[in-house]
């Protein structure tokens, strides 16, 4: 295990906005903060989804294209991902309470972008008003392939204290093994997914690959290297069954013609009220660290940087499929670890 230390050279400030795809964030603070703590770690999650300049909020807005970039190059073509800029198809949040006995979060979404929804602020209100100390927020850009706007395709999707959002694309999530693991825990999984996306289809593959390796899906009863090793080979499996898909360049793009080979793109983030976790696969994800007054921290995942003038908000990028893990120490201070995927799916429990 590598904890990464608050003192890391890693963690230094950088400035690279991303154009693609969904935005997401989970947020981890402190245990059981003072008060006075709290209200800071609070205030911190307001900001990154509502009132910063690189919030959550302001991120779901049309945005115009800058120095005819998007003129240029035809992204769709390009990422097979991004239809228009703007992050417009629905957004989410599920918080855990600290007060919370059984770990279970409070979920609230909408199919309506973030910008213009007049429930988003006050829901993100309702939210903070339980005092989370883990938070996972989400807002949506449909991919082509799975662009019903919905209620059902809205992340974060739950089962009982696990919550899950992802950025990106898998098509290895539609693939026969997956939806046959996928069908064969469903008497204990429930009917299975609700909606149409990828998304759900990989958190239903973790369910059920996690209930085979475990026994159960209580995580109290799960060990947290189980945990890991589970949500590992779940990535691992996604990965492996994904198919190599190639989009047409049907402009000049500085004089070249050809097809571009894209890659399964899997940003995800997990929690069960007592972990979170997440994996970097293709697409940005950055971790932040945000020092409270009493010197305890909080940290964030995000798919882009936001707290971005703020010089008590220290950033490090994610490395290429690596599995990230935040989890509470005996003094309930968070303890941050990153490790390769194939180091995790071979590790003896």
């Amino acid at each position: 295990m590598r904890l990464l230390s608050p003192l890391s050279p890693h963690f230094k400030q950088t400035d690279s906005p991303s154009l693609f795809g969904c935005r997401i964030e989970g947020v981890m603070g402190p245990q059981q903060p003072p008060p006075s703590v709290q209200q800071q770690s609070d205030q911190f999650m307001w900001s990154t989804l509502v009132s910063d300049a690189n919030s959550l909020r302001q991120e779901s807005k049309k945005r115009p294209p800058k120095d005819g970039y998007l003129q240029t190059l035809d992204i769709e073509d390009l990422s097979g991902v991004l239809r228009k800029q703007g992050n417009l198809d629905g957004w989410g949040i599920a918080a855990y309470p600290v007060s919370s006995l059984n770990h279970r979060p409070l979920v609230l979404k909408s199919p309506m972008p973030a910008a213009t929804d007049v429930r988003y602020p006050t829901a993100a209100a309702q939210e903070l008003r339980q005092h989370p100390h883990i938070l996972l927020a989400h807002i949506r850009l449909a991919s082509p392939e799975f662009n019903q706007i919905q209620m059902t395709n809205v992340h974060p999707f739950t089962y009982g204290n696990w919550s899950f959002i992802h950025n990106g694309a898998v098509n290895g999530a539609t693939s026969e093994p997956v939806l046959e693991k996928i069908a064969q825990n469903q008497s204990v999984i429930g009917a299975g997914p609700k909606g149409t996306t990828d998304s759900e289809r990989s958190f239903y593959y973790f369910l059920a690959r996690l209930r085979e390796m475990a026994g159960t899906l209580d995580s109290d009863k799960i060990p947290l290297q189980l945990k890991q090793k589970a949500f590992a080979q779940s990535i691992q499996d996604l990965v492996d069954n994904s198919k190599p898909t190639y989009k047409p360049l049907t402009g000049d793009i500085l004089g070249t013609q050809g097809h571009i080979l894209i890659q399964p793109a899997a940003n995800f983030i997990l929690s069960d009220g007592q972990n979170l976790f997440a994996f970097k696969k293709t697409l940005d994800l950055f971790l932040g660290q945000k020092v409270l007054s009493n010197g305890q921290k909080t940290y964030i995942v995000s798919s882009e940087k936001s707290e971005r003038n703020d010089p008590s908000v220290k950033w490090m990028e994610i490395p290429e499929n690596h599995l990230l893990t935040m989890s509470w120490d005996k003094n309930g201070n968070t303890q941050v670890d990153i490790e390769p995927l194939q180091e995790l799916t071979q590790k003896r429990i």
